[in-house]
This record gives structure tokens, C-alpha cells and sequence, in this order.
């Protein structure tokens, strides 16, 4: 991958603790390990703004976007670029479903002008709403030389 955004993981699913009916306070960090570069940049992508469809929309906060499931703000997204985590923090709205459908519109890409070959570790981290951290998942993806 290079330039081009891709999905990371379209089929990951994050373990929650017993009796979750919702996730306010969860959190979930995607973060590049081995060989991160500056030029990485992780993010939330969008499938679409109708009902039961992820997407994002600015917010008063500088770096801060509003998490949605059609209309509904189901949390926050920050971070994702210049080597920082992808962060997603949910509130009360949000369900175990939405985390699954969350996960799998993850996406990578590096800039074109990376110096920086070879493989990338993801690594998703996940806290739910029980501040019970589930097991790490990791996703290695190899950046090429064009």
C-alpha cells in the first residue's frame, strides 16, 4: 500500500465484556508499530450517511470528528496522522454492533513521499465501557517502493 487507502481488516471483531448494552467510555486505538513513518495515516473511512451507515462530521474541536451511525453521534475520532494513534472514543448512543462495523472501515495509507519501506504492524487496542482491556489484535501491512 501506498498512496492508496485500503481497509485493513474487513472481517476483525474486538471482544467485549459480559453484559455490554452499550459502550459509553470505550475506547479503541489503531496504531502503527514497526517502521511507522510520519506519512502513515490511519482513519475511520465512511460507507455512507444513511440509516445504520458509519460517518464522520467535523466538531468545534480542532482534530476532533463526530462518530455517526446515520445521523446519531455514536462518539469522537482523533489522531490518525503524523504517527499518532487512531482514536475512537464512544459514548452512550453507541452499541456493540456499531464497534464491529467501526472496526472493519479502518483504513492505511503513506503519503507518497515516505522514505520508509517494508512492513507496518497494526496494532488495535480496546477498552470497553467495563475498563476491561480486551486482547490485542495486530494486522501487518507492507508499504512498497513504487
Amino acid at each position: 500500500t501506498k498512496g492508496r487507502e485500503a481497509i485493513l481488516d474487513s472481517s476483525i471483531k474486538a471482544k467485549l465484556g459480559d453484559n455490554q448494552t452499550n459502550l459509553k467510555g470505550a475506547v479503541l486505538l489503531v496504531s502503527v508499530g514497526a517502521n511507522r513513518n510520519r506519512s502513515d495515516r490511519l482513519r475511520v473511512s465512511s460507507d455512507g450517511k444513511g440509516a445504520g451507515q458509519i460517518n464522520t462530521s467535523s466538531t468545534s474541536k480542532k482534530g476532533i470528528l463526530n462518530l455517526r451511525l446515520g445521523t446519531l453521534v455514536i462518539g469522537t475520532v482523533s489522531g490518525g496522522e503524523n504517527g499518532k494513534p487512531l482514536k475512537v472514543v464512544f459514548n452512550a448512543n453507541a452499541a456493540a454492533a456499531d464497534l464491529q462495523h467501526v472496526l472493519r472501515l479502518i483504513t492505511f495509507r503513506t503519503a507518497v513521499e515516505t522514505t520508509v519501506y517494508g512492513l507496518r504492524t497494526i496494532t488495535y487496542n480496546f477498552t470497553d465501557a467495563l475498563l476491561n482491556p480486551s486482547n490485542q489484535a495486530t494486522k501487518q501491512v507492507n508499504v512498497v517502493r513504487p
